[in-house]
């Protein structure tokens, strides 16, 4: 069943609410009047069968005296109230048309107080017995009654035109209300993959309408920023793998245009195996970013002893550095250990060591050190290479970034390794800093939580 939409359920409720409410207002108004003017003719009744009572207890004399004036009133104009008198069985005095209530038994003592109707008259009476004497005084309430009946009448026909009024008045006012969402969502529909740096205007308000605008427009920037970085990941990654491959595709047309020697064939295909595990290492780290974007990389927490770890892959580190005149220097010290994945430490650890190799001067020193700060690990890794201008060092952990580019490309780096690093890093809820020095080297520190 298709649900209404939220702009009938609002007028709905509306409708239901604001014209229940008016009909009952009305009614217990009229019902309020009605009482009121009960309460008063009773009270008047009330106070004629009083006085006649003692009239009754003073004798027979004051009782003969009574009917004499009753019947001389009675004769010069009409009573404005109705009076029976009964001592048992005997009817003392009973006006002309008085609406008996013979049927009605009342106990000594006690009032009764009806509403009757004689033809098309409407009475109210008032019962009193006293042990001798049955007193009913009665007075005409039919204008009153017919004014009630004909109001209630009047609310039960109006009742139609109350819900319509309510329809309309509710729809006005909700489409006030909604007006707001109606501009979101005709904005919100003009937003696409192509203006994705256009945002929805935000109401001057401190209202829920403005809390949803801005968690929109938080969205649609989260979602600029996921597009711009796919569009600079995807143009990084054609550039990474364009290059390696427009090397290969000449090499191997050159190489193919003429019969060459042996050494000629051998030399061009060990170039070729160069650019081809350049490429397995570029592809490979696109498929660990892409693994990070989609967070289908978790890592395994377990306690990891960094000392016998950093042991071994500064062992790794100088079989790195052979042949580049590097030297690998280590000072590790124990420390407590840290819970974390050893296949992403290793190769945090290694990222950042190569890259200080590769961007180290010809004689120069990597020095790797451990030790422990208060509730941390400390892990520094220094070079004595380059350095890296304090202009460029905000960007260093940006993919496909790389201070020196010609260089980079030399020594068959990407760009990921630091990215890749942060990551990492963020991952163990530690941090990572920088501090450089052009010309003179760089160390970045690693720092941890023990266990």
């Amino acid at each position: 069943m298709k649900r209404f939409s939220l702009r009938t359920q609002i007028v709905g409720v509306f409708v239901l609410f604001y014209g229940a409410l008016f009909i009952l207002l009305l009614m217990w108004m009229m019902q309020h009047i009605q009482s009121d003017f009960l309460e008063e003719v009773d009270a008047e009744l009330h106070e004629t069968a009083n006085s006649i009572e003692e009239i009754l207890l003073r004798g027979d004399s004051a009782i003969d005296s009574l009917q004499h004036s009753l019947r001389s009133m009675s004769a010069l104009f009409p009573l404005p109230r109705k009076l029976c008198i009964r001592r048992g069985e005997e009817i003392i005095h009973r006006c002309a048309n008085h609406p008996l209530a013979d049927d009605l038994r009342v106990a000594d003592g006690v009032l009764e107080y009806l509403t009757i109707t004689q033809g098309d008259e409407w009475y109210r009476l008032i019962v009193m017995h006293n042990g001798a004497f049955t007193i009913q005084v009665a007075e005409r309430i039919t204008a009153t009654e017919h004014t009630v009946n004909e109001s209630f009448l009047l609310i039960v026909i109006s009742i139609p035109f109350v819900i319509l009024i309510s329809i309309v008045g509710g729809y006005f006012f909700v489409r006030r209300i909604l007006r707001p969402l109606d501009q979101i969502s005709s904005k919100a529909k003009q937003i696409t993959s192509e203006n994705l740096n256009e945002r929805i205007p935000v109401p001057k308000t401190d209202d829920e309408i403005n809390r949803v605008v801005t968690t929109l427009n938080n969205m649609v920037e989260r979602l600029e920023n996921s597009f711009s970085q796919l569009e600079q990941f995807s143009a990084n990654a054609s550039h990474e793998l364009r290059t390696p491959l427009t090397i290969l595709k000449g090499e191997l047309e050159v190489i193919l245009q003429q019969p060459r020697e042996p050494e000629e064939y051998r030399s061009v295909l060990e170039s070729n195996l160069e650019e081809v595990k350049r490429i397995a290492k570029t592809v490979e780290s696109l498929f660990v970013m892409a693994k990070i974007d989609s967070k289908a990389l978790v890592l395994e927490r377990e306690p990891v002893e960094l000392l016998p770890l950093l042991e071994e892959i500064t062992s790794e580190a100088r079989h790195l550095a052979d042949g580049s005149e590097i030297e690998i220097e280590s000072n590790l010290l124990p420390v407590q250990t840290v819970k974390g994945d050893v296949v992403m430490l290793v190769q945090l650890f290694l990222n950042l060591i190569e890259n200080a190799i590769k961007y180290n001067r010809p004689g120069g020193t990597v020095r790797i050190t451990l030790r422990e700060k208060p509730s941390m690990a400390r892990i520094d890794i220094t070079d004595t290479g380059i350095g890296i201008p304090s202009e460029e060092q905000h960007r260093i952990y940006d993919r496909f970034y790389r201070v020196d580019k010609a260089m980079a490309r030399r020594q068959g780096g990407a760009g990921l390794g630091l990215s890749l690093a942060k990551w990492i890093v963020d991952m163990h809820d530690g941090r990572i800093t920088l501090q450089s020095t052009p010309g003179r080297g760089s160390t970045f520190s690693v720092f941890l939580p023990l266990s």
